[in-house]
Formats: structure tokens, sequence, C-alpha cells
């Protein structure tokens, strides 16, 4: 088991969308890959295999837009056809710096904002500005963030997001040509509901310090200000699980697609040890609920079918490609958890499922699809007996995985 563990963390890693170097590919998936090189119809690839890279061919069309490990973008489209100056363009890019400060690309009206973010959620970005003002902007209003320490965000779907990214260019390279700009205090900060009980206790040790009061004057300790634009907090369930507890198991849902797609590329890979495989499929198996069923279809195959979780990862190990790459992006609930009459609560994860299967050089694609995947998840209470006392606790599992799209 624990060279089972190895290898899904190596898989983790390898396979993560936080990865800094990303390739975004226009079917919507995206990969940890490097540009190599590029020619007028296609580009070279790099993805690393231990401690090898291995390079594949992709048309041209097929690859959106690159980032470095610093933040900084560039789009394929915008590469010569030229080999060499493709190729001096892609080392330069790689090299390139990011930005010194965090970048805000606003969708509509077009706009590269420059700031330092002081809080983010779902909803909400709040910011100071170099200037040193306060300001705040709906998530939704963004198609892009870049974050100073070099990793980067999309809002909007990589695919919608590209046009956006050409337009923005100038203004995004500009911001990060330019030396970094710190924020100039004005008044009191910004003080987040977030970082109002981790700061409380310093800032009565030393008000002076936290506020800029001047050390001569002794001032009555500031009342604490409220963020540029409040979070709206769901109200809390009247019976069962708080509010805090179903988002904790919610997250532990996401974790548990994690954990299957990753059983996924163990299964499916040829260098692995069949039995090492046959242990990664009663792993994935116990993910799920017992009657649970996937969902399949096929570009070569009209109509989907249905399997049992078992036979469906018994038939991936079967399948005749020298190595596959399974990922899944964008995956979010699209039905949160909910109390059934029955007591359990129940969610629906959805995630873009991208299948390559590669021929024996490992390099050549024989097959690929993206499928549009919905997981039915499943919070049910268990009850247990320890000296003698009998609780209730919970158990998150996977249900049906069924297809919503089919691309």
């Amino acid at each position: 088991m624990k060279i089972i563990y190895l290898i899904l963390l190596t898989a983790l890693c390898s396979t993560s969308t936080q990865a800094q170097e990303t390739l975004y590919w226009s079917n919507g998936s995206s990969f940890p890959f490097k540009l190599i090189e590029a020619t007028e119809s296609i580009v070279k690839v790099g993805e690393m295999k231990g401690e090898r890279m291995v390079k594949r061919s992709v048309p041209r069309e097929n690859v959106l837009v690159a980032f470095n490990a610093r933040g900084n973008y560039l789009l394929v489209s915008d590469l010569p056809s030229d080999p060499a100056q493709a190729s001096q363009q892609i080392m330069n890019f790689y090299n390139a710096a990011g930005p010194s400060n965090d970048l805000l690309v606003q969708a509509s009206p077009l706009k590269v904002i420059e700031c330092n973010i002081s809080y983010k959620s779902d909803n909400v970005v709040n910011y100071n500005t170099p200037q040193g003002s306060t300001a705040s902007i709906n998530r939704n209003e963004l198609a892009l963030i870049i974050f100073k320490e070099g990793h980067h965000e999309f809002i909007l779907p990589a695919t919608d997001a590209a046009p956006l990214l050409e337009s923005a260019k100038a203004q995004v390279q500009k911001a990060i040509s330019q030396p970094a700009k710190k924020s100039v205090p004005q008044g009191q900060p910004n003080v987040t509901a977030e970082k109002m009980v981790e700061t409380a206790s310093e800032q009565v040790a030393a008000p002076a310090q936290k506020w800029n009061e001047p050390v001569a004057q002794k001032q009555p300790e500031p009342a604490v200000q409220k963020p540029a634009e409040p979070v709206v907090q769901a109200a809390a369930p009247k019976k069962g699980l708080s509010e805090e507890e179903i988002s904790s198991y919610g997250k532990k849902g996401i974790k548990k697609v994690d954990e299957f797609v990753q059983y996924l590329n163990i299964i499916s890979d040829k260098s692995i040890d069949p039995d090492k495989k046959d242990d990664a499929i009663e792993q994935a198996v116990k993910l799920f609920l017992a009657d649970a069923t996937i969902e399949v279809s096929s570009s070569n195959r009209q109509g989907k079918r249905k399997y049992p979780v078992k036979d469906y990862l018994t038939r991936l190990k079967l399948l005749p490609y020298s190595s596959t790459s399974i990922a899944w992006n964008e995956v979010n609930y699209v039905k949160d958890l909910t109390e059934a009459s029955d007591g359990n609560y129940y969610g629906t994860i959805t995630g873009s499922q991208t299948f390559t299967g590669y021929g024996t050089n490992n390099q050549d694609v024989m097959y690929s699809d993206v499928t549009q995947k919905s997981v039915k998840v499943k919070l049910q209470s268990y009850k247990k007996t320890v000296e003698g006392q009998q609780t209730t606790n919970w158990d998150i599992l996977l249900g049906n995985v069924g297809i919503s799209v089919n691309q």
C-alpha cells in the first residue's frame, strides 16, 4: 500500500491544476506542460516523465495560451511561423519576468488593474491600489487573476478569456515591465473580515504601529473597519449539520473526486505492475456507494453505456494504448450538499474530463475526447459505539458518474 500512496502522490504533483507552468488547450483542458518548439502547423510540448522530458507534437490550433512559472503568459497565435524565430520567442518567454503586483484582468470594460489583493472569496475581491486607496470588485466581472507570487486563476473559461488576453497583453506587459509599486497608506488600512480575528491581539498590543498613530499622541483603539464589500454568508440549516460542517464535508467530496482521478491514471498506466493496478482498483471502488455506476461514451461509437464501478475500472486497465492521460478540470459543485427526508445529504459535482490515449512511442495521440461529467455525492450517517457510547458519524461517498454534455 505504501507504493500505491507514493505513486498517487507523484500523480497528484504531476497533474495538479495549480502547476505554474501550464498550457491551456482549445478543448477546455489544461496541462502542466511547456512549449518547446513551433512551426506554422504544429507545436511541440514537453511533459516531464520522472527526470526525463517527453516531447509531443500537437496541432498548433489546439493550444491557446501558455503561462510561465512567474505569471507571464504567451498566446500561441502570436508565435511566428518560422521555427527559429518561434524557438527564440519561446525561450525568451520562459525567461521573462512576472508582475511585481497582483493583476486583475477585468472583462468588460477590458481593464488591467494593478493592485495588492487583501481578500478574495467566491464572490468578491478586495484590494489596495498603488495609490493607497481600497477598492472591491465582483469576481464575475473578471476574466483572470495573475498573482505576484507567480500563479494565476482563470475566472472565465480559458477559451473565452483568450481573446481578452490578446487585447490586454499590452497593458499586462506594461505592468510587468514597471518596478513594484508599493501602496501608500491613506488613513486606516483595509481590514478584512477574515483578518479581524487573526490580528485583533496584535492591534491591541501595538495600535500605533498598526494604525499609523503618532507616538506622542495617545489615541483610543480604532474601530475595526468592515471589508470594502461584505461577503454574503449562507443561513445555517435549521437542523442536522451546521453550515460549517456541511462546507467541510463538501470539500472532502471534491478531494474524493481528485483521488478517484489519480487512481484512474494509475490503473491506465501500462508501466505500473498489474498487481499494483489491481490494488488501485480496490481502493477506488471504496470511494463509491455499492451500487454506483459510471456512464461512458466515445466519439467512435454512438450512444452511452453504464458500467458498475469495478467493471469500468477493469475495462480501463485493459485499454490498448501505450500510455494515457486523464485530467479533470473546473471541478465544482453545481448542487450543494442538501439534507433530504432520509436524514442524509446529497449534492452534485461536475467536471470536464479530458482523456488522451497515446501510441507505442508515447507521443502520437491515437484518441482524445472531452466530456462533461457529473458525480452524485452522498453524505450519509452511521452509528459508532466507543466505550459503550453510541455516536453519529458521517461519511461522504461518490455515487453515479454520468455525462452531462458530450463534446
